[in-house]
């Protein structure tokens, strides 16, 4: 059994944890701390799992294995560290740092605690985006000079060919 405790409880929390309570009957909810009192109660109940008063107190519990971090990403560096400090296995949403140092420091921080650390770079399997990647490898975008992507809610992550 893998048991994990998830921080930041908002819309993408929640869609991580039905993602991984769906995954494997060997992946159990068991912990979640989130600044929102109303998120955290909502989450507890959906999956069972022990809220905890601070990040802290969650990362003191010994039968949780890992975190699932979908916070801010100015507190992920903070956040990693202090999860590998405690011997804990890390999934991050991306990005894993604001800046090269503080993301030297995070993975650091991973190897000498000899943790697993995973970033969530989810959206390169979408359907749009993999339809964007076989028009570049065929080459049926031309020669591409800039590039601009805005992703606004679940809609733009699909893709329909209509051709």
């Amino acid at each position: 059994m893998i048991n994990l405790a998830f921080v930041g409880l908002g819309w993408w929390g929640n869609e991580l944890a039905a993602t991984a309570s769906a995954l494997s009957a060997r992946i159990k909810i068991v912990g979640c701390y989130s600044l929102s009192q109303t998120e955290m109660k909502a989450f507890e109940t959906q999956y069972g799992a022990k809220s905890y008063p601070s990040y802290a107190d969650l990362l003191k519990e010994p039968s949780t294995d890992g975190v699932v971090l979908s916070t801010p990403h100015s507190q992920h560096a903070n956040q990693v560290i202090q999860a590998a400090n405690a011997g804990k296995q890390v999934f991050v949403e991306k990005p894993l740092a604001l800046s090269v140092h503080d993301a030297y420091r995070a993975t650091k921080a991973c190897l000498d605690q000899e943790v697993i650390l995973a970033v969530g770079h989810n959206r390169r399997f979408s359907s749009g985006v993999s339809e964007i990647n076989r028009c570049l490898q065929s080459g049926r975008l031309g020669q591409v000079l800039h590039v601009e992507a805005h992703f606004s809610g679940n809609s733009a992550m699909k893709f329909t060919d209509t051709t």
